[in-house]
């Protein structure tokens, strides 16, 4: 920590003293180096160096360069949507949209997708709290991208139908399934986010390659509409195994993406109380999310307890007759009474 400290107020001294004294041209290239060395960390889940340093690349950048201020906005607001901090990302996003505007030509073809990437982006942060307004944002995205030439050939495009696959999940999600009266509902969400996800898996399988992280973002979304919706154990873990297989070989061993698999299959094998395979899975998800995720303490509280039940059962070698059984019981003596499940996509 008294390294870290050090080196970011060497840096801080660094960019002002670059502010100051370096020429255009050679500020500019500096500000791309740092943006570029920033984007890589939050790649990576470094997110507080990789925000760091986007930072100093925005005040080093020089107010005439829109293009590249455009860039960075919108590189800080992918750190703080994958350090799930809601507004800041949002804040950020909605600057680089004005930043963008600025410069680029109006009725673009390049300026409409992009704005119809902002708004994919946000709409994934609202799909999380504010499902209603998701839906809008989504609409006025599938309008923008029907009135541009080829959209279907755009990797963009299937990025948002990703996105509106999610949002058709969730929406699902929140319909009981003992509501008899949305039964047909809940199936036609189920059937269209199905078959826009097969479609998005041909697409990424034919442009990228099977072994690529998109393609295992793509199963993983599969996965989430059958354990979630469809409740069907089989085909879920199956999604989630050929997504984490994808991950393992293509991503770190303690990428964020192999910590949410990990945390999915635990619960079902959870479900199936498969007990041992499920308190495998928890552990490494724990392990990963202690070590990326410092900000997010309910989410550790939500996988020990978990954990915490698998331990009791394998024990007592019960079966139990609920999800939990008393060993949930037993569980809460040690962890605080205020934590729930977290069944939601993380």
């Amino acid at each position: 920590p008294q390294t870290e400290t050090t080196a970011g107020l060497e840096i801080d001294r660094l960019v002002a003293a670059a502010t100051s004294h370096l020429p255009t041209a050679r500020r500019i290239k500096l500000a791309q180096s740092i943006w570029l060395a920033g984007q890589f960390l939050g790649e990576m889940c470094d997110y507080e160096p990789g925000t760091a340093l986007l930072k100093h690349a925005k005040r080093l950048c020089p107010s005439k360069e829109k293009a590249l201020l455009y860039q960075i906005s919108f590189s800080l607001g992918s750190v703080y949507y994958y350090k799930v901090d809601w507004e800041k990302a949002r804040s950020s996003f909605c600057e680089a949209l004005k930043e963008l505007k600025s410069w680029a030509t109006p009725q673009d073809p390049k300026l409409e997708e992009q704005c119809a990437l902002h708004n994919i982006t946000v709409a994934c942060l609202l799909i999380m709290k504010r499902i209603g307004e998701a839906e809008k944002i989504l609409a006025e995205t599938e309008t923008k991208y029907m009135l541009l030439p080829n959209y279907q050939k755009s990797p963009e495009y299937w990025k948002y139908l990703l996105q509106k696959a999610r949002y058709l999940t969730k929406k699902a999600q929140k319909i009981p399934t003992s509501d008899e009266t949305r039964g047909e509902e809940r199936v036609a969400l189920f059937t269209e986010a199905q078959n826009i996800l097969g479609e998005t898996l041909n697409f990424m399988m034919k442009t990228y390659g099977w072994r690529h992280p998109l393609v295992a973002y793509t199963w993983q979304e599969e996965g989430f509409l059958y354990q979630y919706v469809a409740g069907n154990h089989q085909k879920a873990e199956s999604c989630f195994k050929r997504a984490l297989d994808i991950y393992s070989e293509v991503l770190s061993s303690d990428h964020v993406l192999i910590a949410t698999c990990n945390y999915h299959l635990g619960m079902i094998y959870e479900d199936m109380r498969e007990w041992e395979m499920a308190l495998d899975c928890f552990q490494i998800a724990l392990s990963i999310r202690q070590k990326r995720f410092t900000f997010r303490a309910k989410m550790w509280r939500d996988i020990e307890r978990r954990r915490h039940v698998c331990i009791v059962k394998i024990e007592r070698g019960a079966n139990g007759r609920s999800r939990y059984g008393v060993a949930c019981c037993e569980a809460s003596s040690a962890l605080p009474s205020s934590v729930s499940c977290v069944g939601a996509f993380c």
